[in-house]
């Protein structure tokens, strides 16, 4: 039988359109992962800063203003990092839904073994992270 006479099971068309939209979720993801990145790190050096400039303080009064600066920082840098953190959770979630559609379609359309073989055994694969 020759490679143009597989015929390629069809998949319900919930399962194609959930797979096109987590590879766009992923991609959308990852464009914009560095500015989240660059956020955060502003965030958490303008807290070191003021972390830095309340410690050196000595007036008492002063060193209660630059606390409250830095709590409040400290306040934006957790909310950005929460909804980071979830994106992340979510982003991954979608990156094994898809790993486990493509073993599975590995399986059905029977794939050079070696390379079926070395998917189920790598921990990326089998979400051993």
């Amino acid at each position: 039988m020759g490679i143009f006479n597989i015929v390629k099971k069809k998949r319900p068309l919930e399962e194609t359109e959930d797979f096109e939209r987590d590879i766009h979720s992923i991609v959308d993801f990852l464009a914009h992962v560095g500015r989240d990145v660059k956020d955060l790190y502003e965030l958490v050096a303008k807290v070191k800063k003021a972390r830095a400039k309340e410690r050196s303080e000595v007036d008492g009064k002063k060193q209660i203003k630059l606390l409250e600066e830095e709590i409040k920082a400290w306040d934006k840098f957790l909310e950005m990092f929460v909804m980071f953190d979830r994106d992340i959770d979510i982003t991954g979630e979608r990156v094994k839904k898809i790993s486990q559609i493509l073993k599975e379609e590995a399986k059905t359309m029977k794939i050079d073994q070696d390379l079926l073989k070395k998917i189920n055994k790598k921990r990326e694969w089998v979400f051993n992270w």
